[in-house]
């Protein structure tokens, strides 16, 4: 009689399939969510902040990265775990297995210190020299880890101010983590916690001005890589006038109109002289983007008030500008009214320095006119006659995304 000697396995029940299913899925998602943030992730903020984009657009493309990363983790594991399970050997399963909890163990260990891993995202960079001048002085950059601490507090920075918020979840870690850093090396730890476009961040902004106004010593000013929040917080000192400003060498620089190469919500934007521009009313992320944080300059408004929803437009907007120091001049203009676009015209050429026109719409960036448009095209029309060699004379309403102005071209560098 012949004996059957092969292995009969033991099909696995549900409920130890999906249990080492989420097991290798907690485990793939840590390692591999880490290297996407320490590598992509820096890569994509560090390329889109120098090729000029707007933070909202930013946003867009790291949500697209993170459904990306998620179906990824999801494969992968699916495909691990297929293996584990079709494989006649246990020690391949466990091998496995084991592999990824030793590789999960020593992520967690990396994020045991955060601020190392948001440093490397934030690219790191040289903390930069404060030249003393009396009363409180400000550096700005991205978000420090213990290292660059010591070198702050080597450089006479005494004060570090935080404006990451507790709300942000991924921030949560490195704010306990600068806690307990700034706390063992004797310096002084200030939250000025900041939710752009979430909140109008009244009480942060005014802990600011008191500190520019009252406040002594030498001050590391940062968010988390060193772009929007810090830029809006360097306007809103800078416009207390009282105090020296110095830059690290981690602080991106803001957004510029020059740097831009795709229309606003409401319409394009176009040059209308040296620092002059045209624009249609921003939306909360261009507002955020690209006004708050000073590169607009003086920012006038043709916005009609007469109009209730432009009444609320310019209600939101100067209260906006008031908070962060920013000059603002209304001058309403109506559809049609070709006197009053040539005296605002005039007006606009006269004022020094860069000044932004906002308008209810401007045209395509095919120089198509839509909805209220005209207010923003008869003005152009009407620059382009008192000064004939301004932009204005033939103005483009489409942008290249490539400026040639001396800090744009320093600040891709």
């Amino acid at each position: 009689m012949q004996r059957d000697y092969s292995i009969t396995r033991t099909r696995p029940g549900p409920g130890t399939v999906l249990g080492t299913f989420f097991y290798m899925w907690l485990l793939v998602g840590l390692v591999l969510g880490t290297v996407v943030l320490v590598g992509p992730v820096r890569f994509l903020t560090k390329g889109m902040g120098d090729a000029g984009w707007e933070q909202s657009s930013q946003d867009h493309v790291l949500m697209v990265v993170i459904l990306v990363y998620l179906a990824a983790s999801l494969v992968l594991t699916r495909y691990l775990v297929g293996i584990m399970f079709r494989s006649r050997n246990r020690n391949t399963r466990f091998a496995i297995a084991a592999v990824f909890t030793i590789m999960a163990a020593g992520t967690a260990w990396l994020w045991k210190n955060p601020a190392n891993l948001l440093a490397a995202v934030a690219g790191g960079g040289d903390a930069g020299t404060v030249n003393a001048a009396g009363g409180a002085e400000f550096i700005f950059g991205a978000y420090p880890d213990e290292q660059k601490l010591r070198e702050l507090q080597v450089a006479g920075i005494t004060s570090v101010i935080s404006l990451q918020h507790p709300g942000v979840i991924v921030e949560r870690e490195g704010i306990s983590a600068e806690k307990d850093a700034t706390k063992k090396l004797g310096m002084t730890l200030i939250q000025a916690p900041m939710l752009p476009w979430v909140s109008d961040n009244e009480e942060s902004l005014q802990k600011l001005r008191n500190i520019a106004r009252r406040g002594t010593g030498k001050f590391y000013v940062h968010c988390g890589l060193g772009r929007d929040r810090v830029n809006v917080a360097k306007r809103v000192i800078e416009a207390e006038g009282t105090t020296k400003v110095a830059v690290a060498g981690d602080l991106v620089a803001a957004t510029r109109f020059e740097d831009r190469s795709t229309p606003f919500e409401r319409g394009s934007l176009a040059r209308m002289d040296e620092g002059k521009w045209m624009i249609p009313y921003p939306n909360e992320h261009e507002m955020f983007g690209f006004i708050l944080g000073g590169q607009a300059g003086h920012v006038v408004s043709l916005l009609d008030t007469t109009e209730v929803v432009y009444a609320r437009w310019q209600n939101v907007m100067q209260n906006q500008l008031r908070q962060h120091g920013i000059p603002f001049t209304a001058m309403p203009l109506r559809t049609g009214d070709r006197n009053r676009s040539r005296a605002i015209a005039t007006a606009i050429r006269a004022m020094p320095g860069k000044v932004t026109v906002v308008a209810p719409e401007t045209p395509t960036p095919e120089g198509k006119e839509q909805g209220r448009s005209e207010v923003a095209a008869g003005v152009m029309r009407a620059y382009g006659r008192i000064a004939p060699k301004s932009a204005a004379a033939r103005p483009s309403w489409k942008l290249t995304g490539v400026s040639n102005h001396p800090d744009s071209v320093a600040a891709r560098k």
